[in-house]
């Protein structure tokens, strides 16, 4: 009983104590200068946008999409007009899709474990970039 009427009589002292200070609110004055300090700081502070495309990956995009036009090109174009004809073009894209069917027939005789251990290794290059990118950020 006695120290909760301690407690009580803690609690009323310190809430005077607090009430005798009353509400704390800087001045208009005081803000102000505050605000026009952290404006004229963030102003003077160069802003540096850095891309999150490095010139190297940039250029590795813009050869990978040559090469998937070229390829594109290769595999759907039969016949650009007559002026392709004189360069040898259908020839060479006739030549290039039976090249390609010839090596494509030639991995249906690999063994189908081949397939999935070469996925599993994939994944579990792509799941450790994907975990050091995040330990690193």
């Amino acid at each position: 009983m006695e120290s909760t009427e301690k407690h009580m009589e803690n609690d009323k002292l310190v809430k005077e104590f607090f009430e005798s200070f009353g509400p704390l609110e800087p001045s208009d004055e005081f803000t102000k200068r505050t605000m026009n300090i952290v404006l004229q700081e963030w102003v003077s502070q160069p802003q540096v946008l850095n891309t999150k495309v490095s010139v190297r990956s940039k250029v590795w995009i813009g050869v990978s999409v040559v090469l998937a036009g070229i390829l594109i090109y290769l595999f759907d174009v039969k016949q650009i007009g007559t002026k392709d004809s004189m360069f040898g073009i259908y020839e060479l894209q006739e030549s290039f899709i039976q090249l390609m069917r010839s090596s494509l027939s030639e991995f249906a005789h690999v063994p189908s474990v081949v397939y999935f251990v070469v996925a599993a290794i994939i994944m579990l290059l792509v799941i450790d970039k994907m975990i050091n990118s995040l330990v690193k950020s």
